[in-house]
């Protein structure tokens, strides 16, 4: 039998936690990548001046 998670799902749930910020913060960005966060890609909105760097951590 395999075991569950708190959640039911076997295997366990998986949850990730997203961010955004300024793409030229590497100061930033390299706190995030510390922290385990790992980019995702990068978007530019119309109404933000700068483009905006996303990062991800899954948390078991």
């Amino acid at each position: 039998m395999k075991s569950r998670g708190i959640c039911g799902i076997s295997g366990g749930c998986r949850t990730r936690c997203r961010t955004g910020s300024h793409q030229a913060n590497l100061r930033l960005k390299n706190w995030y990548v510390t922290l385990g966060f790992v980019p995702s890609g990068s978007r530019n909105f119309d109404h933000r001046p700068f483009e905006v760097q996303f990062m991800g951590f899954e948390i078991f």
